[in-house]
């Protein structure tokens, strides 16, 4: 039987191509698309939709974007003091782009609402709550020249993790390019604490060869400063560590180009191009540990890999997963890393999205003292989540909540004191999953998560018990 998930649902007047949640998980997530530069009176907009209620999924704010400039294809959220700073991808106009004008990074300031509006009193006012999206600024961050083509556009966007830490969390950005046809793609790493980055906050260029592109992309902060940029094409994985001065602007860039960490076989001498497996989509699970999805030839499945970075020479396959027969193709994926324990130990949440519009949720075990994984175990089935395809899914970020204080072992006449144990633990925590479909349909599927341990105040949190799955082998023997 599936675990018990609840979810809610909203539909807008456009098709989604983008969304990204809260940092600091506020209960905010924001959504972007449109109908691009057309006639079809199709909008280009950016949503932002409260989903702090596990009932309701509503519109917080919302902006009409211009429909003479592309539609919303990548969307990144930086947390501010009265809400969120939104990077997005967004073209100019086929004019401005054929005048070798393309200002693709745009910046919005979103404010939230000073209150949320419940159930009832949506029903009584039906308007939209007081919440506001601005426009702040444009840039152009790629390289141009006499060969870039009006159809290259910011395909990805992707921010390092935001941490709680003492001194803050300081992120920086990536940007890759798509059908960059006749010139170079390319990979623009930036610093992204100012709210309309420019050229003077570029921290290095990373050309593609050839005709390569990034698929996907993703950055690792082991340490305040330290950051680790991985990247992968078609058929290969690239690495680069990033020391990065945020008061000097100084960078180190370790090795100068990127390295290629893993490729996939080229198919065998009676066998064509189409019979070689590509990659999908990557996530850092650790700074030294990359969890890789691969879509097999010709439609005929799809695996999970996770590979171990080392210092130099290529990465090691640890575990590899393959997903169900019903999965011809796969088309996103997400990881939500879950706290750790006084060992470092914690689980990590994978979600898959399928061509046929299903999403597959994993759970992962991580062992801190020898660096390792524990088996892919099966969470929950989300079928038939969208009338239409999926374009993209993402997780929440979790942090781990503040304990309450101990509280006194004795009371007053030196006797012990018997304390309850739903005293000792936070509030419930969950994790949520969005969805967003091209369809104009958003989808926030929401996870109930439990201590590991109920009977130990600090204690970490998982979505699947590790006895759960020892319960389901015996019975399944």
């Amino acid at each position: 039987m599936a675990p018990p998930v609840s979810f809610t649902k909203a539909t807008l007047s456009y098709p989604i191509f983008a969304a990204d949640f809260d940092p600091y998980n506020r209960g905010y997530l924001l959504v972007g698309g449109g109908g691009g530069e057309s006639k079809t009176g199709v909008p280009n907009k950016i949503t932002l939709l409260d989903c702090s209620s596990r009932a309701t999924l509503s519109v917080a704010a919302e902006i009409d974007l211009s429909r003479d400039e592309d539609s919303v294809t990548s969307l990144a959220a930086l947390a501010s003091k009265d809400g969120l700073i939104a990077l997005a991808g967004i073209n100019s106009s086929t004019t401005e782009r054929k005048a070798g004008r393309n200002q693709h990074l745009k910046s919005f300031e979103v404010t939230y609402p000073k209150e949320r509006k419940t159930v009832e009193k949506e029903k009584d006012d039906g308007a939209d709550a007081d919440g506001a999206i601005t426009k702040l600024g444009r840039s152009e961050l790629f390289k141009r020249d006499s060969r870039t083509t009006p159809e290259t556009y910011q395909r990805l966007l992707r921010l390092s993790p935001a941490q709680k830490r003492e001194r803050g969390s300081k992120r920086i950005g990536a940007i890759a390019t798509g059908l960059a046809a006749q010139s170079e793609s390319e990979v623009v790493v930036f610093d992204a604490t100012v709210s309309t980055p420019g050229s003077s906050d570029i921290i290095t260029r990373i050309p593609l060869e050839g005709k390569l592109e990034a698929a996907d992309l993703d950055i690792a902060s082991p340490e305040a400063g330290s950051f680790s940029l991985a990247y992968v094409t078609d058929y290969d994985v690239y690495e680069q560590s990033i020391e990065y001065d945020f008061n000097t602007k100084k960078s180190e860039i370790i090795p100068k180009n990127p390295r290629r960490v893993h490729s996939i076989p080229f198919p065998d001498v009676f066998e064509t191009a189409k019979d070689r497996a590509t990659y999908r989509s990557l996530r850092f699970l650790t700074p030294q540990n990359i969890l890789l999805l691969e879509n097999k030839p010709r439609r005929k499945g799809a695996e999970l890999h996770i590979l171990h970075l080392y210092p130099t020479g290529p990465a090691m396959t640890l575990l590899r997963k393959t997903l169900p027969s019903r999965i011809d193709q796969a088309i996103g994926l997400d990881v939500c890393i879950l706290d750790a324990d006084n060992t470092e130990n914690r689980q990590v949440v994978v979600a898959v999205a399928s061509r046929d519009r299903s999403v597959d949720v994993f759970t992962l075990e991580y062992t801190r003292s020898t660096d390792t994984f524990g088996g892919f175990k099966h969470f929950t089935t989300l079928r038939d989540v969208h009338p239409q395809g999926i374009t993209k899914i993402c997780f929440s970020p979790f942090h781990s909540p503040t304990r309450p204080p101990p509280p006194p072992e004795t009371g007053p006449d030196g006797q012990p004191i018997s304390i309850p144990q739903s005293t000792q633990h936070p509030p419930p925590q969950y994790i949520r999953l969005a969805s967003v479909s091209l369809g104009n349909t958003v989808v926030v599927d929401t996870f109930a998560l439990s201590p590991l341990h109920p009977e130990a105040r600090n204690s970490r949190y998982v979505l699947s018990h590790p006895r759960d799955a020892k319960r389901q082998r015996n019975i399944y023997i």
